[in-house]
């Protein structure tokens, strides 16, 4: 099989290079639309039948170009998959016009996936139905070594320098000043805004994060909305402590400084051993929804997509390409 993925293109994008990795373990093929020249519609239409799908991920807001190239594929009898991460749902939920957006993309019935149940009942309010897949990497792409404890007095934060607070500044800069004896390392944050305290170490965007594990013994995750985190899988997977503010299985939940400081003394007290639950946790969700399931929903699109659907697909195509030329 190979895919195509359109849409608003990030470095390190979560959702889109977690799919794209596990689909490549399927020996599916993948190309990233932002990767090629603007093709004319000619151009669109012969690459799309180089390709079986194609996978949208658009950071809570679409555009009509971006639903006609969509309705195109459609038209074609190519299944179109939408991903959503925590921050789309988010966005779709707070801003008519995105909503407004995603819920035009949603007539073309693409199948709709997100990380996590709590996700799926959001979008269900604003009428949007998606089917739970976490984001699961099947296999690291380093064997990963039987965990041992004692694991490393330190901390994994995420904490992208475009939006900080939105990942829980306040909460990181508290526990690092409140715990000079813990090493915190910091990915994604190319300001190196808490680079100033001598017990983080400050790394910016880590493109290969294997070499990094083995000096993690806990990861800190406080998101203002989110899915399952897939940093947070790979660290259980890993036998990584976990601390969150989602009541995540085999994470330890905390939803404000106190908390966040009550989990960080336990995971001094406990890092002689692995987290053996969180483990149990992660690889039950990999059994449950493996690469397979998501291959597994494509195909099942692909031989019940209907003419009429089509059809549909064609419409739509061809309004929005009226709208544009029309428009002053």
């Amino acid at each position: 099989m190979r895919l195509l993925f359109i849409g608003e293109r990030r470095e390190g994008s979560a959702p889109t290079w977690t799919l794209a990795r596990n689909l490549a373990l399927l020996n599916c093929e993948y190309v990233f639309a932002s990767d090629l020249p603007p093709p004319s519609i000619r151009g669109w239409i012969s690459l799309l039948h180089s390709v079986d799908a194609v996978l949208v991920q658009a950071y809570g807001s679409t555009n009509n170009s971006l639903v006609r190239q969509c309705a195109v594929a459609l038209t074609l009898g190519k299944v179109v998959v939408r991903h959503w991460a925590g921050s789309d749902v988010l966005t779709c939920i707070e801003e008519p016009g995105a909503r407004e957006e995603a819920l035009l993309l949603d007539r073309l019935r693409p199948l709709n996936l997100t990380p996590a149940q709590w996700l799926r009942e959001e979008l269900e309010t604003i009428g949007i139905r998606a089917r739970v897949y976490p984001q699961i990497i099947d296999a690291p792409p380093k064997a990963v070594p039987p965990v041992t404890g004692p694991l490393p007095l330190s901390v994994l934060v995420y904490l992208p320098h475009i939006r900080r607070e939105f990942y829980g500044e306040r909460f990181v800069r508290q526990a690092v000043e409140q715990n000079p004896d813990i090493k915190f390392f910091i990915v994604a944050d190319e300001d190196h805004a808490l680079a100033a305290y001598p017990n983080v170490d400050s790394l910016g965007w880590v493109a290969d994060m294997d070499d990094l594990w083995p000096h993690i013994g806990c990861l800190l995750r406080m998101t203002e909305h989110d899915g399952w985190p897939r940093m947070i899988l790979e660290g259980l997977i890993r036998g990584k402590y976990a601390i969150c503010n989602l009541s995540l299985e085999g994470c330890w939940q905390a939803t404000n400084h106190d908390q966040v400081q009550d989990a960080l003394d336990r995971f001094r007290s406990e890092r002689a051993q692995p987290n053996s639950a969180g483990t149990l946790a992660a690889q039950k969700l990999r059994q449950e929804l493996g690469a397979e399931k998501i291959l597994e929903w494509i195909l099942e699109d692909q031989a019940t997509m209907s003419l009429s659907r089509r059809l549909s697909g064609l419409l739509m195509a061809a309004t929005l390409t009226i709208r544009r030329r029309v428009r002053p």
